[in-house]
């Protein structure tokens, strides 16, 4: 019983002191990223990243509780995001070409049509591999693993730098073009 109690003091003094901070680092994380969530939804966030404290299975202490919640709380976020984009959005903030999620009723040749404005634009800007790995990420939502299983593709965690990079060189390009406005 006394495990728990101090178990439990120590979640409390965490959650007292962290909450703050990855409210506000979830906060920038996303203004970065130009795309726009919800208090409400960046609190829950922060909710089940110390919520994954009590349901880890390692019993193991946590010797740096920041680095631990900041990384927890990236992994939310992330989740957060695929399945936001999975459920109806066709690309980020920073690749749409309006501040507007896409229709979810699209005929297939509206949808064929959004495909090629899609292609055209990564093929522009982007080398092959780019291309293809924007490609299947954003727009088909393949996982990173997914993605690296393919022949030819580089490991699973190159395509996050390659990922990363492509979608600057995207963003960077649509901006010159004048859509940030």
């Amino acid at each position: 019983m006394h495990q728990a109690e101090d178990s439990y003091r120590e979640f409390k003094a965490w959650y007292d002191q962290y909450f703050s901070f990855l409210y506000y680092f979830l906060v920038g994380y996303f203004k970065k990223r130009q795309i726009y969530v919800k208090e409400e939804e960046i609190e829950d966030l922060v909710q089940n990243t110390f919520l994954s404290i009590l349901e880890r299975k390692r019993q193991t202490p946590i010797e740096y509780p920041m680095a631990y919640l900041k990384q927890a709380a990236l992994s939310h976020a992330r989740q957060f995001l695929d399945k936001k984009f999975k459920a109806g959005f066709l690309l980020p903030p920073e690749l749409t070409l309006q501040n507007t999620p896409c229709p979810t009723q699209l005929s297939d040749m509206e949808k064929e049509e959004e495909d090629q404005k899609v292609r055209g634009i990564l093929s522009k800007v982007l080398n092959q591999m780019e291309h293809k790995i924007i490609y299947q990420r954003i727009v088909q939502g393949d996982s990173y693993k997914e993605i690296a299983a393919e022949e030819g593709m580089p490991a699973e965690s190159y395509l996050h730098t390659l990922y990363h990079r492509a979608k600057i060189k995207l963003s960077n390009h649509l901006r010159d073009l004048g859509y940030d406005k």
